[in-house]
């Protein structure tokens, strides 16, 4: 896919950019099965190429490969279980792909149970407690030197919820 258009921040002079058009492609491959019984095992891997439409680089926080393993189990007693591990790698904190980015290696953990019309669930996030950069930019410093910066990944965490329907 080509877009025209597309607008880009640039930290180095705090406005937004125009990106004449940039090239947007990929393949996504995905396998599961549900003949396991009680477990739901899947794979995906996703090859993605963004790059500005006059260049051959990545795109500033844009991975080029994602990797998830996931699987979901059926539990005793109405309760289920999901886990994935995402694994994502081949960004870069630069549209020079000279500053690549630490991305995420998590592992994550949902249980739930469905009562009635509603749903309560308890969620483990990043349980591993993987350090790793979300995204960020460069900017020069004062000698003229490029500094790389990024925003940390979120922590470990653990939250719970219901959902409910009408």
């Amino acid at each position: 896919m080509t877009v025209d258009d597309e607008i880009d921040f640039d930290v180095r002079t705090f406005s937004y950019a125009n990106l004449a058009h940039s090239r947007h492609s990929g393949v996504e491959v995905e396998a599961g099965s549900t003949s396991w019984g009680r477990m739901q095992p899947s794979m995906s891997y996703a090859l993605v190429r963004v790059i500005d439409g006059d260049g051959d680089r990545q795109l500033k926080n844009v991975p080029r490969h994602v990797v998830t393993a996931s699987a979901g189990f059926d539990l005793l007693w109405g309760l289920a279980s999901h886990v994935r591990y995402r694994r994502t790698f081949g960004a870069f904190l630069d549209d020079e792909n000279a500053y690549s980015i630490d991305g995420p290696s998590t592992l994550d953990l949902r249980v739930r149970r469905r009562l009635g019309e509603h749903v309560i669930f308890f969620d483990g996030l990043n349980l591993m407690d993987d350090r790793y950069q979300e995204y960020g930019f460069t900017l020069s410093d004062f000698s003229g030197r490029t500094v790389a910066y990024s925003y940390p990944g979120a922590p470990r965490a653990v939250r719970a919820g219901v959902i409910t329907s009408f």
